[in-house]
């Protein structure tokens, strides 16, 4: 298993853990290391008992277990960050630094992906552009994925649906959540500014319809004072 160093793109951070530990588990079962960093595969005693008289020899069990455990080890160290080894200087067993590296930033972590789940069930589209409006909501997306937390397309979708207001969207939201097929985020961002530019468009004459109601309502209002005769004192 010399090669595992090379499938760890990933070096850990004080932000990262669980997407470092998703790359590290997989590798360390498929070679069989797993019981070394979680510690189900205790380390041997060191010495065969001796007889009497003689000097207790070596347990080769022991020389090869500690032989795969500083191989972890090692790979252990050199997938973290310098901010993050200079955290378990000292530490001399893999499942050391397995279970403090746990303790440290499992729960870190945890407390940031709920924290960027709750935004993104929060998140309005507000002030901001469709653009920016999809730019944040895919940036949290990115974020979770990286805590290897993704979210599905459908839900996406739905939080992006949900913070549109509704005085603006509600018709397009309403066709959207009754469509039987998937949409993805690109075509849902084509229909949103679709149905911005038909907005847009039909401002102009909204207005233009609303002025001339206004128009013809003071012109009926002016006829009514010039019809009527002015009452003469005789």
């Amino acid at each position: 298993p010399t090669s595992l160093q090379h499938f760890l793109a990933v070096k850990l951070s004080t932000d990262n853990y669980l997407l470092w530990e998703s790359q590290f588990i997989p590798l360390l079962k498929s070679c069989g290391l797993m019981g070394y960093a979680d510690g189900t595969n205790k380390c041997p005693k060191k010495f065969l008992p001796a007889e009497k008289g003689k000097e207790p020899e070596l347990n080769p069990t022991y020389i090869e277990w500690e032989k795969m455990d500083q191989l972890l080890l090692g790979w252990l160290i050199s997938s973290l960050s310098d901010v993050v080894h200079s955290q378990i200087v000292g530490l001399r067993t893999s499942h050391e630094v397995w279970s403090t590296l746990r303790c440290m930033y499992a729960a870190h972590s945890r407390s940031q992906i709920q924290r960027l789940r709750a935004q993104l069930q929060s998140i309005r589209k507000g002030t901001y552009s469709i653009a920016t409006y999809f730019h944040k909501v895919k940036g949290i997306a990115h974020q979770l994925a990286l805590a290897s937390k993704p979210v599905e397309n459908d839900d996406l979708v739905s939080y992006i649906l949900a913070g549109l207001p509704a005085h603006e969207y509600g018709a397009l939201r309403s066709s959207l959540n009754t469509r039987v097929e998937q949409i993805e985020l690109e075509e849902l961002l084509g229909l949103i500014l679709i149905h911005e530019a038909q907005c847009e468009a039909n401002e102009p004459e909204n207005d233009a319809v609303h002025i001339a109601n206004i128009a013809y309502g003071n012109q009926q209002i002016n006829r009514g004072y010039s019809s009527r005769p002015f009452n003469r004192r005789g």
